[in-house]
């Protein structure tokens, strides 16, 4: 039996439904502090009111000021999620 073009479309929708959004895609990953920063500001939000918002000015201090500026990790979600997705 040929499938029509309504069968394909239907059979891309349940795949797509099936597959996990940008945000459950980043649970339980642990980035660097560069790369938390790479990815905030490749979506035009800053870096440091994500610090501030999110830790508290002591954690913006030291991850700024921290051994080789990467010192700290996050987890991905938290930098998802504070982005809005």
């Amino acid at each position: 039996m040929k499938r029509t073009a309504v069968d394909v479309y239907l059979a891309d929708l349940e795949d797509q439904e099936n597959e996990p959004t940008y945000l459950e895609s980043a649970r339980g990953i642990i980035i660097t502090a560069e790369r938390a920063r790479q990815e905030i500001e490749t979506h035009g939000a800053s870096w440091s009111e994500f610090l501030l918002d999110r830790y508290g000015y002591q954690t913006c201090v030291k991850v700024k000021h921290g051994p080789n500026g990467s010192a700290a990790t996050f987890n991905a979600s938290d930098i998802l999620e504070w982005l809005g997705y």
